[in-house]
């Protein structure tokens, strides 16, 4: 229970700053755009997140979230990593 409180806490913590901060350095001047559209995002993907889970849990059971769950996982992954030199770009040299 306490590793998954910990997970959780970094989640709703930590990883959403990160998320911010790549959008800004992205964004350049156009900054509070991307503020914007990543406070939209993110809130509409929890709402989609509680529907899709709701509708998964009513027609598979509990049986099919942990499933569900691997899979939405690897597939967060595998766009990080393919998104990791866009989304993090090495700062020009001084």
């Amino acid at each position: 229970m306490l590793a998954a409180a910990a997970v959780w806490g970094m989640v709703a913590g930590g990883i959403p700053t990160l998320f911010q901060t790549a959008s800004v350095q992205a964004a350049g001047e156009a900054a509070d755009v991307a503020q914007a559209l990543f406070v939209t995002v993110w809130n509409s993907a929890v709402a989609l997140a509680g529907l899709t889970g709701g509708l998964l849990l009513g027609a598979l059971g509990a049986s099919a979230l942990p499933w569900a769950m691997v899979g939405l996982l690897a597939l967060a992954w595998l766009t990080a990593w393919l998104a990791r030199s866009t989304a993090f770009p090495k700062p020009p040299a001084i």
